[in-house]
């Protein structure tokens, strides 16, 4: 299981902005070699905007794959399937089979007065590996 901490701060607008294991969402990438299995991975986020952020359960994640950012609505891509979402925690798998490619995934907030934010980070697949 990868661990991955996603954290929710203010940025100089009030809005809120994301880091991915400490690097700003924009210019993160998890990277996984070619030939490597796939993973679980599991996105714990650390809310420290006081929006009262959590994931949203119902659509928690877009991706496609070689394609711009922000990714279209749903999962268009064989890689990434959804295992479980909580407020706090997201759990995925990642294949990283077939030939390298990359991910770009937008994880889904909701606000406690309903507004909604967006994480826009990427995964990086070797491909070539297996499923976990």
């Amino acid at each position: 299981m990868r661990n991955i901490q996603v954290r929710a701060l203010l940025d100089s607008n009030g809005t809120p902005d994301f880091e991915i294991d400490g690097v700003k969402a924009a210019n993160s990438k998890l990277h996984f070699p070619k030939g490597g299995a796939g993973d679980d991975l599991a996105f714990h986020l650390i809310d420290e905007s006081g929006r009262g952020l959590r994931f949203d359960s119902a659509d928690p994640v877009w991706v496609d794959e070689n394609a711009p950012c922000p990714p279209t609505q749903g999962i268009s891509t064989d890689q990434l399937t959804v295992k479980d979402c909580k407020p706090d925690k997201l759990f995925m798998n990642n294949l990283n089979s077939g030939p390298a490619r990359d991910l770009r995934y937008q994880l889904n907030f909701v606000a406690d007065d309903g507004s909604r934010f967006i994480c826009d980070p990427i995964i990086q697949n070797g491909g070539g590996g297996g499923s976990r």
